[in-house]
């Protein structure tokens, strides 16, 4: 579903430029040259880095790209593209020259920035203190084993197998999950 909202967002922003052109807007100004005004480019960028992120992530296992390598990338050039885009939004446009929409605007993006720091900086921090501790490991059939984990305000559960040892904080997902009873198997 994410990557449909960004296909119909991005033929959204494609379509914007198109709908100016009856409004008298010069078609030149959506070729890169030095007529062309610096919010206007600050738009064009943020088109390109969008069509970047799209291509990236529909055709990221195509590329050969790492899920790691991928994520950071794709968080990267969202910020660039919502940077890029505020700036135009700010720069170009009529209706963003009134007081109300520049309000609404800056605070779409300190929002943005407060989620970007809690979720990327200040949970990862605070999961350092509190970390998941392995109580049980026993080994089952095969190679894989399985035991229990007791996390910060939690009771013990069963785990799936436990593959990484890296660090909460780090962008490596863990590869351990919780198993489901025996009463919930849909054999």
């Amino acid at each position: 579903m994410h990557k449909q909202i960004a296909v119909v967002a991005l033929l959204l922003v494609l379509i914007h430029p198109l709908i100016l052109l009856p409004a008298g807007y010069p078609w030149q100004m959506l070729l890169p040259g030095p007529a062309v005004p610096p919010a206007i480019r600050l738009g064009i960028l943020a088109v390109l880095a969008t069509v970047l992120l799209i291509v990236l992530s529909v055709w990221r296992k195509g590329l050969r790209i790492p899920y790691e390598v991928w994520q950071i990338t794709h968080g990267m050039l969202a910020i660039a593209v919502l940077a890029l885009a505020a700036l135009h939004i700010l720069g170009a446009g009529r209706y963003s020259q009134m007081l109300p929409m520049r309000v609404a605007v800056v605070l779409y993006l300190a929002l943005l920035i407060l989620l970007f720091f809690y979720f990327r900086i200040a949970r990862p921090l605070r999961s350092l203190w509190r970390p998941w501790r392995v109580v049980e490991n026993r080994a089952e059939l095969g190679r894989s084993p399985s035991g229990s984990a007791r996390g910060p305000r939690a009771k013990p559960r069963r785990m799936g197998p436990i593959v990484g040892q890296s660090a909460p904080a780090s962008d490596r997902r863990r590869k351990h999950r919780p198993l489901r009873s025996a009463g919930e198997c849909p054999d």
